[in-house]
């Protein structure tokens, strides 16, 4: 049970415990849509979609910052579970406004449909988020991302810290299994009562579908990629491979980046002080 028009229109939220089928069911989702012509890049920070699903390559973020040169033509998951929480935040606000800023400068005819999929999605939009500053770079995809062919998933496991106000802007919704009394609570604002007692009982890959007030329950079978995605590698000068047909830029620091902002204001006190001894010994001994 799936609208991939829809999808485009108003994203697709997918939530539920651990072992709910949700990650194997977003799979199924996002097959349909690149089946469907669109593109598709998936922030994983748990390394779930580097084996099962159909996304053809994969790009490792291992280090920030980086920068992108959008050549859009493929579909990629971007595998930053290497990176601090803090860094993977970074990342995919820095991704959404480079996207964003690509797209509207685009001609409307020369615009694919884009869509970015958040894996654990309380990481990048935890519950309030949405109205600081923090996010503001999800929350302008989320808004108003349609208008320039950008559509959004979230995929969470923890459906009550994730931002309240994103997930009501899908109308396509997938409840699954889930017997946590907070998320159960926090889902039935959703659901209602009837439907939100029944999560507890729900089987792995049976979810309660709700899509603009209607709802009902349906179920997804297993849904596994028989082929592994290929590695798309950065090489040293920052720049895709060339037969990866992205122009992903990865942006080595220098030693003098590699400096923090701190570092380098105490760095010219040093010399500033060091250069004011050296003066002051010189005026003392010379004539």
């Amino acid at each position: 049970m799936f609208d991939p028009k829809e999808a485009l229109k108003s994203g697709i939220y997918i939530g539920g415990g651990k072992g709910s089928g949700k990650t194997t069911t977003a799979h199924k989702l996002i097959d349909i849509l690149m089946k469907n012509g669109v593109i598709v890049y998936i922030f994983d920070n748990s390394q779930a979609w580097l084996d099962r699903s159909t996304v053809p390559y994969y790009i490792k973020i291992n280090k920030i910052p980086f920068s992108i040169d959008f050549t859009i033509d493929k579909s990629v998951v971007f595998d930053i579970s290497e990176l601090y929480v803090e860094e993977q935040q970074l990342v995919v606000a820095e991704f959404c406004k480079q996207l964003f800023t690509t797209q509207v400068k685009l001609p409307k005819e020369k615009r694919k449909w884009v869509y970015i999929i958040l894996e654990e999605a309380q990481t990048y939009i935890p519950e309030g988020s949405m109205r600081s500053k923090a996010a503001r770079e999800i929350k302008r995809l989320i808004t108003v991302g349609r208008n320039f062919c950008i559509g959004f998933g979230l995929i969470t496991q923890f459906p009550s810290t994730v931002d309240k106000l994103s997930i009501k802007a899908t109308n396509q919704k997938y409840f699954g299994r889930t017997s946590e009394p907070n998320d159960i609570s926090y889902i039935s604002g959703f659901l209602g009562k009837e439907y939100s007692e029944k999560l507890s009982s729900l089987n792995v890959g049976q979810f309660i579908y709700s899509n603009a007030g209607k709802m009902d329950i349906t179920q997804f079978e297993y849904f596994e990629s028989k082929t592994p995605p290929t590695q798309l590698n950065i090489v040293k000068t920052g720049t895709a491979q060339p037969e990866s047909g992205l122009g992903f830029l990865g942006t080595p620091k220098t030693e003098e980046e590699e400096l923090s902002n701190d570092d380098k204001a105490k760095a010219l006190v040093l010399i500033f002080f060091g250069a004011l001894l050296i003066f002051l010994i010189l005026w003392a001994i010379l004539p």
